[in-house]
């Protein structure tokens, strides 16, 4: 009995240096949170249009492709696939201006990167006013001190200097509380 050998052969096309990928479609952010005002202790978080990493446990470093400005130490990690977060690692300052950028040298698993940087800036909500000593309510109206102090408590340090500036509290010798309110 003889055994005949048939080869077949495929046609393949080889990859050579004049032979182009084809373009991957860019990836896009489709949302970031919070939009433009954050709260002190908000968790920032970027989501891309799709997966832009395969397994959260082999990811490249994400810490590398994104910065904040000023300078915030933060962890900065995968939530999910198409999903950064970034944890500040304190409370971020009342009042301040933040920038955000993502770099374009972000690749996804499918080779698509950002056509440029992602940049948004957030603003942290300012320090409120919590309560006052005495009230200032108009029940208390008389129980002003009379040396004037009065306390302020507010949720987080005041710049002194922007408070000078704009404060401004003003009480009537004679007019209660109610009676300036019904003259406005």
């Amino acid at each position: 009995m003889r055994l005949r050998c048939v080869a077949v052969v495929a046609a393949v096309p080889l990859y050579s240096p004049v032979t182009s990928l084809p373009a991957q479609d860019p990836i896009r952010v489709v949302r970031h949170a919070p939009v433009d005002t954050a709260r002190s202790g908000d968790v920032i978080t970027v989501s891309f249009d799709r997966p832009v990493v395969g397994s959260l446990d082999r990811t490249p470093d994400p810490s590398r492709i994104v910065r904040i400005q000023p300078s915030t130490p933060a962890r900065i990690q995968w939530r999910d696939p198409t999903t950064l977060r970034i944890i500040p690692d304190q409370p971020l300052t009342p009042g301040g201006h933040y920038r955000v950028t993502v770099s374009n040298e972000l690749t996804a698993i499918d080779g698509g990167r950002l056509e440029a940087p992602y940049e948004f800036t957030l603003l942290t909500r300012g320090p409120r006013l919590l309560l006052t000593v005495p009230t200032l309510y108009p029940q208390y109206a008389s129980s002003l001190t009379p040396n004037g102090t009065l306390q302020l408590v507010y949720s987080a340090p005041v710049d002194s200097t922007a408070f000078a500036r704009s404060a401004r509290i003003e009480i009537t010798e004679g007019a209660g509380a109610n009676d300036a309110r019904s003259r406005t």
